[in-house]
């Protein structure tokens, strides 16, 4: 199962969406295998990483992935943090 994210780089997080997010997974999910494809350039991507990590901390089968349109410097220096929060990175 593939789950993409999709929000405004100005979005605040808050523990009600957190919940709605994780139960929503529960829900969809179902312990099947899944890959959640993630940005990383404004606040709701963020969010959405710290709710594809909390899912992954109890399920094994989850693999989370950065997804980038750019190849530049901002990539090559975060590199190592980039390595640290996703299984994997596509360009």
């Amino acid at each position: 199962m593939n789950i993409t994210f999709c929000g405004h780089s100005n979005y605040r997080s808050n523990i009600y969406d957190e919940q709605c997010v994780l139960n929503y997974f529960e829900k969809v999910i179902q312990g099947k295998d899944v890959n959640f494809y993630l940005g990383g350039y404004g606040n709701f991507d963020y969010f959405a990483l710290k709710c594809a990590k909390k899912y992954k901390e109890r399920y094994s089968n989850v693999k989370i992935i950065y997804v980038t349109p750019y190849l530049d410097k901002w990539l090559d220096n975060k590199r190592d943090i980039l390595n640290k929060n996703y299984d994997i990175i596509v360009y």
